[in-house]
C-alpha cells in the first residue's frame, strides 16, 4: 500500500497545530502520488475530519493511514511555497514506493517520483524482472510516466526524487531528459552493499574503452555517419 506523509516539524509541512495529513494512496485509484492535498481530499469526497480513509477512528500520528486536515487550504499554500526547494516528503515518497514494490514482490528496492512545480506529475518504481526489461528501473519508469503525463520529450522544469542514487543508465536519462536537479536517498556504495552492481558501473564509466570488463569496439564508422547526415539535411527533424 503506497503511503504519502505531509507532517513534520522544524519548518516542514507539519508544524503548526492541527495541521497534519497522512493518506493511503492505495485507496485513492487514480490519485496516487499527486502533491495536492487538499485538492485530493476534495476531489475524492474523503474531507473526513478526524477519521482516516479507511473509516477507523482517529489513531496516533504514526498510523499510517491517518488523515486529519484542520486547513487543508494553508497547507496546500504551503506546499506551493516549497515548490522552489528540495522537499524531503517527495523523497519519502519515493522510499516508500521503494519499500512497497519489495515487499509486494513487484521488483527492486527502487523507485522515483518526477516534481514539477510542487506537485508529482510521475512516478515509477523498478519493474525489471516483473517486464523482463534491463532499463525498467524506477527513475526511467517515472521520466517516462512523468513525459507522457505532460505530453512531452522534456522534463525541463522537473526535478528527480529517486530513493537510491541513479546509476549511470538514470543519471544520463536525467540529463536527456533535461531535468533540472536530483536528489536521492540511499548511495550508490549502499547499493553495492545489497548486491546492486551501481558502484562498480561507476567505476567502468572512468575506464578507458579498452579497459573495461564490457568490450566496445567501433565498426563501419563511415558508413554509421550517414544516417547524421540525413539528420543534419533534414527539414522535418525535430531536435532533442
Amino acid at each position: 500500500m503506497g503511503v504519502v506523509h505531509f507532517a513534520g516539524g522544524g519548518g516542514s509541512l507539519g508544524d503548526e497545530p492541527g495541521t497534519f495529513l497522512t493518506f493511503c494512496t492505495g485507496d485513492i485509484p487514480g490519485r496516487i502520488g499527486s502533491f495536492d492535498p487538499a485538492g485530493i481530499l476534495r476531489q475524492t469526497g474523503a474531507m473526513i475530519g478526524k477519521r482516516c480513509l479507511h473509516g477507523a477512528r482517529r489513531r496516533p500520528k504514526k498510523c499510517l493511514c491517518h488523515t486529519e486536515v484542520s486547513d487543508p487550504w494553508k497547507l496546500t499554500q504551503r506546499t506551493k511555497n516549497m515548490a522552489g526547494m528540495p522537499n524531503p516528503e517527495f523523497l519519502r515518497r519515493a522510499i516508500a514506493l521503494a519499500t512497497q514494490n519489495v515487499v509486494s514482490g513487484a521488483g527492486g528496492p527502487f523507485a522515483a517520483v518526477i516534481v514539477r512545480a510542487g506537485k508529482i506529475v510521475g512516478e515509477g518504481a523498478n519493474s525489471v524482472t516483473a517486464t523482463n526489461d534491463p532499463t525498467a528501473h524506477g527513475e526511467i519508469n517515472a521520466m517516462r510516466a512523468a513525459a507522457q503525463a505532460l505530453g512531452t520529450f522534456t522534463l525541463a522544469g522537473c526535478v528527480l526524487y529517486s530513493s537510491c542514487e541513479p546509476c549511470p543508465m538514470c543519471l544520463a536519462a536525467a540529463y536527456w531528459a533535461r531535468l533540472d536537479a536530483v536528489y536521492y536517498g540511499a548511495s550508490a556504495a549502499d547499493a553495492a552493499r545489497a548486491g546492486f552492481d551501481d558502484a562498480f558501473l561507476y567505476g567502468e564509466m572512468k575506464k578507458p574503452l579498452g579497459e573495461r570488463k564490457l568490450p566496445s569496439t567501433q565498426l563501419l564508422g563511415e558508413e554509421a555517419w550517414a544516417s547524421f547526415a540525413a539528420w543534419l539535411a533534414s527539414p522535418n527533424k525535430i531536435e532533442y
